[in-house]
């Protein structure tokens, strides 16, 4: 719990089991721009250490200018995932830019779980549309209760397929989606947060998005995810920077509606360069519309990855 304000803020925790059930429910004071943290709060306050799917709900109760998130820690690889803040219910229309059952560069293997929680006072029915690089399409179909969580194991694996592709979520209620994927190690997971975008948050004709903070180097590579979630053919410009703002390269790509481009280290392949240390991207949308866009920097030794979301 992170405040920005000037004066202390006060704010309530209550944590909820997937079922929806609470465990625990206190208070924290935050002191004028500081930070609190609260260690394996299931544990500490509720005496729980079998929750698979739980999530918290941080209400500000004094203050303003609060940021919270959470940190999901794989004891035996001690890697962790941020769990970004969600505000209001979700969305009915959303999307994931990537989900995958598969081996990857470095000896690394990929799995994606989802999870979709239910804030919205009713029961909702979610389709999770599951669609692969190359084209093939499949669904299942979720209930999920009002305040009810679900997170779905290895989903790409679940639903018969392999490879990698995108994830639609559509429902008939607001709901939160988000995933991790993550590579499977001898002693554990490395993974990351990618979040799920509303089709109103994708980026549209004309607009142009940033991924900063990218490296190719000998102890790290960069990949770039671009997907169509509209309905028109897509054209964008992607253009990779080195630390300094020196443009190395640029290349355009056109997308079919819900089609998805991954370019793996572009840096090295496009703009020949393993030095990166400091460079970025942007991705400029000059026809069409509905761009979702994030970066994913992988740790050569870990197979350990970064999301790095689009900024507009």
């Amino acid at each position: 719990l992170h405040n920005g304000w000037k004066r202390p803020a006060r704010v309530a925790i209550t944590l909820v089991d997937g079922s929806s059930l609470p465990v625990a429910s206190f208070t924290r004071t935050v002191p004028p721009e500081s930070t609190v943290q609260v260690n394996r709060p299931f544990w500490t306050k509720g005496g729980r250490a079998d929750i698979d799917s739980g999530y918290a709900v941080v209400s500000v109760l004094f203050g303003q200018h609060v940021v919270a998130y959470g940190s999901v820690v794989d004891n035996q690889t001690d890697d962790p995932t941020t769990i970004a803040m969600k505000e209001g219910l979700g969305s009915v229309d959303q999307w994931l830019g990537a989900a995958a059952n598969t081996d990857g560069a470095h000896g690394s293997s990929w799995r994606t779980d989802l999870c979709l929680l239910n804030r919205s006072g009713e029961a909702a029915t979610a389709e999770v549309r599951y669609r692969s690089d190359d084209g093939v399409s499949t669904a299942e179909t979720i209930v999920l209760q009002s305040g009810e969580q679900k997170t779905l194991p290895d989903l790409v694996g679940e639903l018969g397929q392999s490879g990698g592709g995108s994830v639609q979520v559509f429902s008939d209620r607001r709901v939160f989606a988000s995933s991790r994927t993550y590579n499977v190690g001898d002693t554990g997971t490395f993974g990351q947060f990618i979040d799920a975008v509303p089709v109103g948050s994708s980026a549209a004709v004309d607009q142009t998005v940033w991924l900063p903070q990218l490296e190719q180097n000998g102890s790290f590579r960069t990949n770039l995810v671009i997907l169509n979630s509209g309905h028109l053919t897509t054209r964008v410009l992607i253009r990779l920077f080195d630390r300094d703002g020196h443009e190395l390269a640029a290349r355009r790509r056109t997308l079919a509606p819900m089609e998805r481009t991954q370019l793996q280290e572009p840096f090295s392949r496009i703009a020949g360069r393993n030095d990166i240390d400091g460079g970025y991207a942007s991705v400029t949308v000059e026809a069409g519309g509905g761009i979702v866009a994030f970066a994913s920097v992988v740790d050569n030794a870990t197979n350990d990855p970064t999301t790095v979301p689009m900024s507009f």
